[in-house]
């Protein structure tokens, strides 16, 4: 063993550079090992870079960033020593402009320090104001938010039951009146309320006669020249009265109906010819209009055959009419091809019915 280590150590010895050996060889011996030296040195950088690669930064979470200011949200970030990428987007509600409203990752996320968070920056809505809508008409009021909005939630609604009509000279269906005003500031979702031209003052029509009549034949006689009417029961107790029929009517014939105001009849009480049948008068509304629109009734039987019952045209506002059905039937009104009212026939009173609204109502 001893040999062994005596024959190492003299190995070494002869590798190393001696002072009294040739110059060549000494100055050999001295770059070699400079070489293996620096390359040994590069070994231990590349070990120690390794190692604290491998080790990696140090975590940290992403915070809830969502509805912070923008200034408040960098700042919190780069306090984690996290990068930020910046992004704008139009957003609905107004009241986020300038604040975060997506982040990526989510909050909650662990992730090394110096990661990107990206985050979606409100620019606030695409209409941030009321417009001028005075002298569009409802179409085109519709037609232009509908194209304002088409990406984004709109803030401005426009609901039927906002909407008046009055007569004015300006063309039917023209707007003349709105609240809120234009270049109102919004901040939030927004009702639009509207005055609506239904045109030049029209003069009232001539009442007709239908005292006398069976409520079928005064009801396919205004109905056929859409008269507004409203159907009542009468008061007057007659114990020889004809079920059904029109004691009296308000305007009286010949006198004028306002073209805004139905005219009232009065018919004695119905009675169903069947137990299995339910006689009332059946209460709606139909929604205000510029312009009459076409209005039908139609009775569908339990077994699910349908019959029409009349159709006029209306410009809004309450219609009544008498009826005489098995239980079970439904009684559907249209308003303009929609479906304003569908109701099932049940052992109560349709005034009763409607009043609770319980009737399926789309008006």
């Amino acid at each position: 063993m001893k040999q062994i280590f005596s024959a190492m150590q003299t190995k070494m010895k002869s590798l190393l550079p001696d002072p009294q050996e040739h110059p060549e060889n000494r100055y050999f011996k001295i770059l070699l090992w400079g070489f293996l030296g620096i390359f040994a040195l590069g070994i231990l950088a590349g070990t120690v870079t390794l190692f604290i690669t491998l080790q990696g930064a140090e975590d940290t979470m992403i915070p809830n960033l969502k509805e912070m200011e923008l200034v408040s949200a960098l700042e919190e970030l780069q306090s984690r020593g996290l990068n930020v990428r910046v992004q704008q987007r139009f957003d609905g509600d107004p009241e986020l402009r300038g604040a975060v409203i997506e982040q990526r990752p989510d909050a909650g996320s662990q992730v090394r320090v110096g990661r990107t968070v990206q985050l979606i920056v409100s620019k606030g809505p695409v209409v941030d104001q009321v417009g001028d809508y005075l002298g569009l008409t409802l179409d085109d009021l519709r037609r232009q938010l509908a194209a304002q909005f088409a990406t984004h939630e709109s803030l401005l609604e426009v609901r039927n039951e906002n909407i008046s009509y009055i007569f004015s000279e300006e063309p039917q269906g023209t707007i003349i009146s709105q609240e809120p005003q234009a270049g109102t500031k919004l901040s939030g979702y927004t009702d639009l309320k509207l005055l609506v031209s239904r045109g030049p003052e029209v003069l009232g029509f001539e009442a007709p006669e239908t005292l006398g009549l069976d409520y079928r034949q005064a009801l396919g006689l205004l109905a056929g020249r859409s008269i507004p009417f409203v159907f009542r029961y009468s008061s007057q107790e007659d114990d020889n009265s004809i079920p059904g029929l029109v004691v009296s009517q308000f305007p009286a014939a010949g006198e004028t109906v306002e073209p805004d105001s139905p005219l009232v009849l009065r018919i004695t009480p119905l009675e169903p010819e069947s137990s299995n049948e339910i006689s009332d008068i059946f209460y709606s509304f139909i929604p205000e209009s510029a312009l009459p629109v076409p209005v039908r009734v139609e009775f569908t039987s339990p077994e699910g055959d349908v019959t029409p019952y009349f159709q006029t045209t209306h410009s809004g506002g309450e219609l009544s009419f008498p009826f005489v059905l098995e239980i079970s039937s439904q009684i559907t009104v249209y308003a303009d091809g929609d479906i304003i009212t569908r109701y099932t026939v049940q052992p109560e009173t349709a005034e009763e019915e409607g009043e609770d609204g319980e009737a399926e109502n789309n008006g």
